[in-house]
């Protein structure tokens, strides 16, 4: 499971929630990794930095100078609804409809990427 770590984070998507576990530029929270849409070398882009940080009193609180310098990226974010609740955020997987990944789902997943790989190579 650990080597399969990175294909089920880019098969994942995380649903909001008090934003403390949420890197705000490196994860999949509202479509692609927002760190995608940017020069990632500019200085406004601290990696680590979570959701929660731009997070007050449960309301989106995004520097005016993300506003100026990539407008696209303040829309994406204001479009994510946050939670009227303190609750936990929560990684789900994309290709289920109830988000939870199980083994199963896992072996099915891994499976079909093995035939198709195996199709290819012919």
């Amino acid at each position: 499971m650990k080597n399969e770590s990175s294909v089920i984070l880019e098969n994942s998507t995380w649903l909001l929630g008090d934003g403390q576990t949420i890197r705000f530029w490196t994860n999949a929270w509202c479509g692609e990794p927002l760190v995608n849409l940017v020069i990632a070398q500019n200085p406004l882009i601290d990696k680590e930095a979570k959701v929660a940080d731009f997070i007050q009193n449960y309301q989106w609180s995004i520097p005016q100078e993300f506003h100026n310098f990539c407008p696209q990226i303040s829309y994406l974010v204001m479009q994510v609804r946050i939670p009227p609740q303190t609750r936990k955020d929560e990684l789900i997987w994309k290709h289920v409809s109830n988000g939870s990944l199980t083994l199963k789902d896992a072996y099915n997943f891994k499976s079909h990427q093995l035939q198709e790989v195996s199709c290819k190579q012919l």
